[in-house]
């Protein structure tokens, strides 16, 4: 199962979409990881 890690709403559907179309029926929604490496703070 793909894992979506994002903050942008719209990237999120495109993929979402594209993911579809090749056969996943869901996803693993990441909405945020507090590490450093992962996001920016600030």
């Amino acid at each position: 199962m793909p894992q979506i890690l994002t903050d942008d709403s719209e990237g999120f559907i495109t993929l979402s979409s594209k993911l579809q179309q090749l056969g996943y029926n869901e996803v693993n929604l990441n909405l945020g990881c507090p590490a450093e490496t992962v996001v920016s703070i600030g």
